[in-house]
C-alpha cells in the first residue's frame, strides 16, 4: 500500500515505482538543503520494487529554531508544493501530500479486482516502468509490467500469481498524491543515528534477534546493555545506553563499517553480511521442537527445520508474518545456513557480554552501568520488602495504613525519641540493616513489631490531627475578632 497518513482524507497515495520515488526524493532534499544544515535519507531495503512514501530526515534549521506546529507545517507545504499536511501530536514528523508529478502521470494505473462470488476486492497498481530485478530466491516471472497487491502484506509471495483479468477494471483516479514525511531531528547526533538505524529496512530487527539473548538492545536511542537483575522489574531502567555513534556500534558488533554504508542488491547479500555479526550462532536455530543436543539417540535431527518457537518472541513471529524480508530470514535463510561457522563471540554468556561491553566502552560506562545496577537492585529490594510486610499483616482497612506508614517512618525516617531506650537500640539495628540492604533482618523485625508500630503511628496521627484542628480554630477565631473589630469601628 502507499502512504497511509491521508487515507482518512480520501487522498489517493498509491505506491511509487522506483523512478518516481527517486525523482521526488531528490527534489525534496534539494529544496530542504536551502533551509537545513543536515538533510538526508536512510539507505533503502534491498530489492525494493516500489515505495509507499518518501522519508526525509533534516536537522539544524539555518534560520534558527523551528517550533513544532502550524508555522513549520505551512512552511514545508509551501516549500515542497504540497496540497496539505498533518502531524501527530507530540511527533516531529510532518506528513505532506504532494501532487503526483505530471511527467509520471501514466506510470501507475489503478485497478479494482473482484475475487469470485465473494466480492473481495484487491487494488492493483500497474507500472509501465522497466521491471526491477526479481527478489533473490523467489521464482517471480516478470514481463514489462510490475503488479503489486496492496491489500496483503505477503505481497512478495503472491507476485507471480497476480493477473489482471476481466474482473479487474481500471479506476485511474483523477488526482493522485505522494506522501512525503519530513522528520525534523532535534540534534545532529540524533540525525546521524536515525540515518544509520533506519537503513536497510529490517536490518536492525534481524540483528536484534541475534543479540537479544546476550542482553544487548539496539533501539531508536542507541546501543544499550540490559541489566539482567533489573529487566523483569523495570524494562526501561534496565537499559544502560552505551553509545549512539553508528561506527562504534558496528565495530562492537564485529560488522564491517564501510560495507554497511553501501546499498545491498539482494536479500541474500544483506543477510550474508548480517551473519558476520560476532554474536551470531547459526546452530542456535537447528531444532524446531527441541533444544540443541536434546534429540533422541535413534533420531537424526532435520537441520533444515524452522527456528524453534522458543527462540522467537511473539513480536518476532508477528514481524515474520507481516514483513517479507524478515520472514525470509526466519523461514528460509536461517534453516539453510545452520551449519555455517559461528561468530567469535557466539558462545559468551550474558554476564560475560556485560563485562565485555564495560571493557569496550570504557571505565566511565562501566561506572554508569554498576551505579544503575546498584541503585535499581536496591529499589527492587525495597519495593519487595514493603510488599512482604504488607502481605503478612493480619489486619485490614485503616489499620494497615497506620502500620505501613509507621514502618516507613521509623525504619527510613526518624522515631523522634518517643521509644524506650531498649527499643531504640533494636530499631537502630534495623535501620542499619535497611541501609545495608539486609532486608531479611528488617522483615524479621517488622513481623515482630508491626502491632506496636501501628499503635504508635495511630497515636501520632491523632495527635497531629488534633493539633491541626486547634490551629484552624485559632486562625478562624482571629479572623472573627478582626472582622468584629472592623465592624465596631464602622
Amino acid at each position: 500500500m502507499g502512504g497511509l497518513a491521508f487515507a482518512a482524507d480520501g487522498l489517493s497515495t498509491p505506491r511509487m515505482p522506483p523512478q518516481v520515488y527517486s525523482t521526488i526524493l531528490a527534489r525534496a532534499e534539494a529544496i530542504l538543503r536551502a533551509h537545513f544544515n543536515l538533510v538526508g535519507h536512510a539507505l533503502e531495503a534491498p530489492a525494493k520494487t516500489s515505495h509507499g512514501d518518501v522519508d526525509v530526515l533534516v536537522a539544524e534549521p539555518l534560520n534558527g529554531q523551528m517550533a513544532p506546529g502550524r508555522p513549520t507545517g505551512d512552511l514545508l507545504t509551501k516549500l515542497l508544493g504540497a496540497r496539505t499536511w498533518k502531524r501527530m501530536s507530540g511527533n516531529s514528523t510532518y506528513n505532506l501530500a504532494l501532487p503526483w508529478p505530471e511527467e509520471f502521470k501514466d506510470d501507475v494505473t489503478e485497478y479494482e479486482c473482484e475475487d469470485g462470488a465473494g466480492g473481495d476486492r484487491d487494488t492493483i497498481y500497474e507500472s509501465e516502468a522497466p521491471a526491477p530485478e526479481a527478489y533473490h530466491g523467489k521464482d517471480v516471472t516478470r514481463k514489462q509490467t510490475v503488479f503489486e497487491v496492496t491489500t496483503d502484506v505477503s505481497t512478495l509471495a503472491k507476485l507471480s500469481e497476480v493477473k489482471i483479468t476481466s474482473s479487474c477494471k481500471p479506476t485511474r483516479p483523477s488526482e493522485r498524491y505522494i506522501q512525503v514525511d519530513v522528520n525534523i531531528m532535534p540534534t545532529a547526533a540524533y540525525f546521524n543515528w536515525h540515518i544509520f538505524y533506519q537503513a536497510h529496512g529490517d536490518f536492525w530487527s534481524i540483528i536484534g534477534g541475534i543479540v537479544r539473548r546476550f542482553g544487548l538492545t539496539v533501539s531508536s536511542k542507541g546501543l544499550s546493555v540490559r541489566i539482567a537483575e533489573v529487566e523483569k522489574h523495570n524494562k526501561e531502567q534496565s537499559r544502560v545506553l552505551a553509545t549512539n555513534d553508528p561506527d562504534t556500534v558496528l565495530e562492537y558488533m564485529g560488522l564491517d563499517i564501510k560495507r554497511y554504508w553501501l546499498a545491498f542488491k539482494s536479500w541474500d547479500e544483506m543477510l550474508e553480511y548480517v551473519t558476520t555479526c560476532r554474536f551470531h550462532n547459526p546452530a542456535q536455530w537447528k531444532f524446531k521442537n527441541q533444544k540443541i543436543g536434546e534429540a533422541a539417540d535413534d533420531e537424526v535431527p532435520d537441520t533444515h527445520q524452522l527456528p524453534s518457537d522458543t527462540m522467537l518472541k511473539h513480536n518476532d513471529r508477528q514481524r515474520a508474518a507481516k514483513r517479507p524480508l524478515y520472514g525470509y530470514w526466519i523461514e528460509t535463510y536461517l534453516p539453510a545456513h545452520v551449519d555455517d561457522e559461528p561468530g567469535r563471540s557466539a558462545f559468551l554468556t550474558r554476564e560475560e557480554v556485560a563485562d565485555d561491553a564495560k571493557q569496550f566502552f570504557g571505565s566511565e560506562y562501566a561506572q554508569k552501568f554498576e551505579e544503575r545496577k546498584r541503585k535499581m537492585v536496591r529499589q527492587i529490594g525495597v519495593d519487595k520488602l514493603w510488599a512482604e510486610i504488607r502481605r503478612g499483616l493480619p489486619v485490614e482497612g485503616t489499620e494497615v495504613g497506620y502500620v505501613m506508614k509507621g514502618m516507613k517512618r521509623e525504619i527510613v525516617g526518624h522515631h523522634k525519641g518517643e521509644l524506650p531506650s531498649d527499643m531504640i537500640e533494636d530499631l537502630e539495628l534495623t535501620k542499619k540493616a535497611f541501609a545495608e540492604s539486609t532486608f531479611d533482618d528488617v522483615l524479621e523485625w517488622a513481623r515482630a513489631n508491626w502491632k506496636e508500630v501501628g499503635e504508635r503511628q495511630k497515636k501520632l496521627d491523632q495527635a497531629q490531627s488534633s493539633a491541626h484542628l486547634l490551629e484552624k480554630r485559632r486562625r478562624d477565631g482571629l479572623k472573627g475578632d478582626d472582622k468584629n473589630s472592623k465592624t465596631g469601628r464602622n
